[in-house]
């Protein structure tokens, strides 16, 4: 009798572990549809997009586009908290700075708006990230460029805040430091353009893929695994990156590679070159951790989601297109080219570029 008992219950296991997975995939793809949505919203009100980092008032804040959207998510009360720089128990902070301090109440706080419920992260809850910044499963297209802030390379870094001008030439994707486009800007299209996607939250691996981050040092001479996917993923072997490149943080802590606060690439961007669950790259040493190939990730088997500039949300497999993984995402930074031209990293390129005359539809 046991042995039966043990037989159906290992039978119907798998299913009930297929039906949490997909709730929680239902969950995660209208977390994202509403984000759609209050982007749509902000750029109604506004006319004009939230910037993916946004510098303002003093001591060199850098929010993200989702503090920015916290009024069409219903959380008009958290933003006034942040306008304000109240909300802490001690004096106040500094309005809109989630820089200043990691235990500020406002960008610690646990939004589930932000956080895929497949995400290893969920389960934890709360309580693991109790010194830190509330963290976020989504992160900002900023095209398929790696994540320079300007378009002029190394030789405008010569301040902490040189670079973030705001200039539209210095992305191709929806969102950029310091801008906020039109949808006239979006010459693709809002419907072939990925909005936000998936980033999995860090859990303090140092060698595993996709979690783990390959640190390029902040070395101009020779960035080529920060600039060109097959470099980079020369440095993985069996899913791990293998030499002394990883980037090891203590965690949790307030550096845990997701903050829906934060607006630097580190954080809040997703650079479309290398493949969903591909690896990352960060030119560590670079002002604010800005630089680098940060790609998206998540829990699902085989993909991410993603919404797209109009708000639909699609699944983006591993495998999809992503073109010529030897072309340099990153040799913008030495000769410009056009920002109207092609992508050559695919489909998946073409979804993260605003303005590259590509109409290619990704077919799920």
């Amino acid at each position: 009798m046991i042995t039966i008992i043990g037989i159906l219950v290992g039978m119907l296991l798998p299913a009930v572990q297929s039906s949490r997975e997909s709730a929680r995939r239902a969950t995660c793809q209208n977390n994202l549809r509403q984000v759609g949505q209050a982007l749509g919203n902000y750029e109604s009100a506004k006319l004009v997009m939230p910037p993916m980092c946004d510098y303002v008032g003093t001591g060199a804040p850098h929010i993200s586009s989702f503090v920015l959207l916290l009024p069409f998510l219903e959380e008009q009360d958290l933003y006034n908290k942040a306008v304000t720089g109240t909300g802490n128990s001690g004096p106040p902070n500094l309005p809109f700075n989630p820089r200043s301090t990691d235990s500020y109440p406002v960008w610690n706080r646990w939004l589930t708006q932000f956080v895929c419920p497949s995400d290893a992260a969920a389960s934890l809850g709360r309580s693991a990230y109790a010194s830190a910044r509330g963290p976020s499963s989504y992160a900002a297209n900023k095209g398929d460029w790696w994540s320079a802030p300007t378009a002029l390379g190394p030789a405008s870094y010569n301040g902490s805040r040189a670079g973030y001008t705001g200039d539209k030439r210095s992305f191709r994707g929806m969102f950029g430091s310091n801008v906020g486009l039109k949808s006239a800007d979006i010459t693709d299209g809002l419907s072939f353009t990925m909005a936000y996607g998936e980033r999995r939250i860090y859990r303090g691996e140092t060698r595993r893929v996709p979690d783990a981050m390959w640190g390029n040092g902040n070395s101009w001479a020779d960035p080529n695994a920060c600039r060109t996917p097959s470099v980079l993923a020369s440095r993985v072997v069996n899913g791990e990156f293998v030499g002394s490149g990883a980037i090891v943080v203590s965690w949790p802590n307030s550096g845990n590679w997701s903050a829906w606060s934060s607006g630097l690439a580190f954080y809040h961007g997703i650079v479309t070159a290398v493949p969903p669950n591909g690896p990352s790259c960060d030119m560590n040493g670079s002002p604010w951790w800005n630089i680098g190939l940060y790609t998206a990730s998540s829990f699902h088997q085989g993909g991410v989601f993603a919404v797209m500039g109009d708000g639909a949300v699609r699944f983006v497999t591993d495998n999809v297109d992503a073109g010529n993984q030897s072309a340099g995402a990153g040799a913008r930074d030495l000769n410009v080219a056009a920002i109207n031209d092609p992508s050559p990293f695919g489909v998946w390129g073409a979804m993260g570029s605003r303005c590259g005359r590509e109409t290619v539809k990704y077919q799920e």
